[in-house]
């Protein structure tokens, strides 16, 4: 064993520039995988203390109407599943401020409501535990138990004669430590997971460092031809290849280990700087984490980045020996003449040096393909984790759409505000002390008039039912009114008629395709006008309401409020008498729907009719609400204003808070930068692995052409001429690695597609933005990339080569 590391010793110092080119793919390799599996185990770590701190600090509580006994307790601390146990102060659950340290719903909160019971559970029967009884906290102990049993067997074996005794398990503490059956399976299935996921990196980036052993053993064809034909056995040379890839592993997985160290910690800041953990978790998240590197984790990517390289000089070294017997490796020469094709489209493209370019890459058939195979690899990579973080950034913006409130239109707050009275006079000075405080922007009214068609509803009104629609079946007309922000935003900035177009028809814009259960065809329209009947509220006094039901006992009447009593801080409710107000609108356009509009843009069972909002103005008043209470949409002005709002608006008893989705927008976006974030750091690694693998199949192949390349320069090539070869050449790479990223994307892509179609679910792929065109782009980036580090990794030993006389190059041996 001596002799063959001794020989891989001096091959990895001979050729320095090579060894050091593969340990850095090594160490990149392995950096991948490091930064990956620390990242899950701080993730692990930190949500594990979260659920600490929110929810309960052990895997389980027992609490008793009765006290339980030191006797019991004993007994229990006895069970060989118990780690440790102990009786627990309910009054644990505040913290000294009088906050709770735990959640509403966690094990802890149900835990404390056991011994206080409100007014509310006492009525239903719930039993006032006696005063000095005490929940007892469980930690069960991390091992696998006899097949066929539980965790809570250990406390049924102390109390199962106590029918007072409830268990109340911390679940999800009890899956992060391994806990119990479904803790177990949980967690292996997540690890799997993970695992397979490097896994399938490992499998594509390794052919980057077969790349480097390929070459290795080809240079070297010769060399293992002379070793055995003076009597090293294939079991000998194969021990100096295996020897070769232990030397360079010494240094490249430590290396690795480092580097993936140095970038998860560079993703866990940048992540934490986007505030993902606080909207996620809550304002106690960012105490929670912490970055955490197990032994665990860096022991399984260093025998996984160890495997790789094994694997990959093994099968190398294997496929050289088999090939060829000895004599013939001794005979084998770079020199040696080849019949290649005369004429190449690279040819035509670039003259002479393309087609000189085109002759050398088909007499290297093997070097080509094996560099082609490498970076269209390493592209596609790249551009598959951008098309997932694209999909994954997609995915949140339909979810935020769709979670978005009245008519679709995405905003962070919706409120419900009390004027004094109805209309734009109550509405304006409400609205300014809204913008004075400068917590909101994009303030806005949604207006509406809502009308029906429906014969039903004339009855249920009683009303005459009009002659134009009888026979109709129950249909709504909703006519919305939007400014043009708004209205852009409905069709993702891309309306099938444009905002000025639809205002200067005077008419409306009525919404169909896909979602909508409606057809423009349904719709009554006469000489290019829709007929509908308006629904109205008029305030009635208590006099005329009786006068009314005397006249038509069967009349419906509503409450609405039309004022605000600012003695009583209250509103003023009265009761409407509503009837249906005929109401013509012009028909301006049709807005059919596409699979690009937002999730939210769905039609609900009624046809949305859309209007400027200039044109709410010209309305008849009888179309106008008489209700004082508004319903306004407004935008957090900023993140720093959130926490200051919230206090603002529990302290206006005329401001009701409807929705407020701002957290979990805010969730969503600090989401998909922490995902965007990650994305960059593995495609730097990715990006660095095909840069390293690209300088090392230029540089070798230049370096091993030395006497070529000079007796091209001796018979009269030119350096410009020599310079133009190179980048022909760089470009025959590049190209074909491209062609091949292209080809496996695109073949990808095609799979999704199939697969979702199969599903039932065609309309996903394109909102997931499964499109063949969408990974053009990233692939020509990296293509370019890949050009430019090519060029570099040419000119630099070329530049040096040929400041040496031609004659000392001429002389060089391969």
């Amino acid at each position: 064993m001596r002799f063959e590391r001794k020989l891989a010793k001096r091959y990895i110092f001979a050729q320095r520039r090579h060894s050091l080119l593969t340990i850095c793919s090594i160490a990149i390799a392995v950096a991948m995988m490091t930064m990956i599996f620390v990242l899950v185990q701080t993730l692990f770590g930190s949500k594990r203390e979260h659920i600490r701190n929110t929810v309960f600090p052990y895997h389980a509580v027992l609490v008793s109407q009765h006290p339980i006994t030191q006797a019991e307790l004993d007994q229990l601390k006895a069970e060989p599943a118990i780690r440790d146990c102990g009786f627990f102060e309910p009054d644990a659950f505040y913290k000294p401020d009088g906050s709770s340290r735990y959640e509403q719903f966690s094990t802890a909160a149900l835990a404390y409501n056991w011994y206080h019971p409100d007014a509310e559970a006492l009525e239903e029967g719930a039993v006032q535990p006696d005063a000095d009884a005490k929940p007892v906290w469980v930690d069960f102990k991390f091992k696998l138990l006899e097949k066929g049993t539980e965790q809570s067997t250990a406390i049924r074996n102390v109390f199962g004669s106590r029918s007072d005794v409830d268990i109340q398990q911390n679940h999800d503490l009890m899956i992060f430590d391994y806990i119990g059956a479904d803790g177990k399976f949980s967690m292996a299935l997540f690890f799997t997971m993970i695992y397979i996921l490097v896994i399938l990196f490992a499998m594509t980036l390794r052919m980057v460092i077969d790349t480097a052993f390929e070459i290795s053993s080809k240079e070297r064809e010769r060399q293992f031809g002379v070793l055995q034909s003076i009597g090293a056995t294939r079991k000998q040379t194969m021990r100096i290849i295996t020897n070769e890839g232990l030397l360079l592993s010494v240094i490249g997985v430590p290396a690795g280990l480092l580097l993936g160290i140095f970038f998860a910690y560079i993703t866990y800041r940048a992540v934490l700087s986007t505030n993902v953990i606080f909207w996620t978790w809550g304002s106690r998240g960012t105490e929670d984490v912490s970055f955490s590197v197990g032994i665990a984790a860096l022991a399984v990517a260093a025998v996984t980045g160890l495997g790789w390289v094994l694997l990959s000089a093994y099968g190398t070294g294997l496929r050289m020996l088999k090939k060829k017997s000895p004599i013939e490796s001794v005979r084998a020469s770079q020199s040696k003449i080849t019949k290649v094709r005369k004429h190449s489209v690279f040819g035509l493209l670039f003259g002479w040096t393309g087609g000189l370019a085109a002759r050398n890459i088909r007499r290297n058939k093997k070097r080509y393909i094996v560099t082609v195979l490498s970076l269209a690899v390493s592209v596609t990579l790249i551009a598959t984790v951008s098309y997932a973080a694209d999909s994954y950034r997609n995915i949140g913006t339909a979810v935020a759409s769709d979670l978005s409130s009245m008519y679709g239109v995405r905003s962070d707050i919706i409120l419900s505000v009390t004027g004094d009275t109805a209309g734009e006079e109550g509405q304006a000075p409400l609205l300014a002390q809204l913008k004075e405080t400068g917590y909101f922007r994009n303030l806005r009214v949604m207006p509406g008039v809502f009308g029906y068609i429906s014969e039903n509803a004339y009855n249920r009104a009683g009303m005459e039912v009009p002659e134009e629609i009888k026979g109709i079946e129950q249909l709504m007309l909703d006519v919305e009114f939007f400014n043009e922000q708004d209205y852009n935003s409905l069709f993702d900035g891309e309306p099938p008629v444009s905002y000025a177009e639809l205002k200067a028809t005077g008419g409306c814009g009525v919404v169909t395709g896909r979602g909508c259960q409606h057809s423009l065809s349904e719709i009554p329209m006469t000489d290019g006008k829709i007929r509908m009947a308006a629904l109205h509220f008029t305030p009635v006094t208590p006099e005329r309401k009786e006068e009314i039901l005397a006249e038509n006992p069967e009349k419906h009447f509503s409450s609405i409020c039309t004022g605000w009593d600012a003695e009583k801080q209250e509103k003023i409710m009265s009761d409407a008498e509503f009837r249906f107000i005929p109401f013509e609108i012009k028909f301006g356009a049709e807005l059919r729907r596409t699979g690009g509009a937002s999730f939210a843009f769905v039609d609900e069972g009624y046809i949305r009719l859309l209007m400027p909002i200039e044109s709410y103005a010209g309305l008849a008043d009888e179309l106008k609400t008489e209700d004082a209470e508004f319903v306004v949409q407004a935008d957090v002005t900023d993140e720093s204003s959130y926490e200051p709002m919230k206090q603002w608006l529990s302290k206006q008893p005329r401001i009701t808070v409807e929705d407020d989705m701002y957290p979990v927008f805010r969730q969503i976006e600090t989401g998909t930068a922490a995902v965007d974030l990650a994305v960059r750091m593995l495609t730097v690694l990715i990006s660095l692995i095909a840069a390293v693998s690209m300088i090392n199949v230029i540089s070798t192949g230049i370096l091993n052409r030395r006497a070529e390349l000079a007796g091209m320069q001796a018979v009269g090539m030119t350096k410009r001429q020599l310079n133009k070869l190179m980048v022909t050449e760089c470009v025959q790479y590049v190209i074909g690695g491209i062609i091949g990223a292209l080809a496996i994307v695109c073949g990808a892509v095609y799979a999704m597609r199939w697969l979702v179609g199969k599903v039932g679910l065609p309309e996903l792929a394109d909102e997931l933005g499964l499109t063949y065109t969408k990974p053009l782009l990233t692939i020509l980036i990296a293509g370019i990339a890949a050009f430019g580090v090519a060029v570099l990794a040419a000119f630099i030993p070329l530049r040096r080569m040929q400041r040496e006389p031609i004659v000392e190059s001429l002389r060089g041996f391969d």
